[in-house]
């Protein structure tokens, strides 16, 4: 997944369109949404403190943004805790040997 594609998973989670998202980061009303959509569709690649801002407009950690470094166990664990942070309900159980990890689909704290 890609920063463009988070973007827009973050964005939807917080129920903003993208003009709400561009007018939270005090971008112009009329280029707002163009801006967010330019991210979103890995047009324009935000810098570091845009990221930052981005991330605060949506209130999530940025590193929820620039996604994990690598998939080790260490990262799947802190993107859990982070969704847990955000509201998710996770579940984690054994099934048949396996870890089963069901992340509910709606958000359970009034964020």
């Amino acid at each position: 997944m890609n920063f463009g594609d988070r973007l827009v998973t973050a964005r939807k989670a917080r129920g903003l369109t993208q003009k709400e998202l561009g007018l939270e980061m005090h971008y112009p009303y009329r280029s707002a949404d163009i801006r967010i959509a330019q991210y979103e569709n890995s047009i324009r690649v935000p810098n570091d403190e845009t990221i930052n801002e981005i991330a605060r407009a949506l209130q999530i950690s940025p590193s929820a943004l620039k996604g994990p470094e690598g998939y080790s166990p260490k990262d799947v664990m802190r993107i859990l805790f982070e969704m847990e942070e955000q509201g998710y309900k996770i579940d984690i159980r054994r099934v048949d040997n396996q870890v089963v990890v069901q992340i509910h689909n709606e958000i359970i704290t009034g964020m």
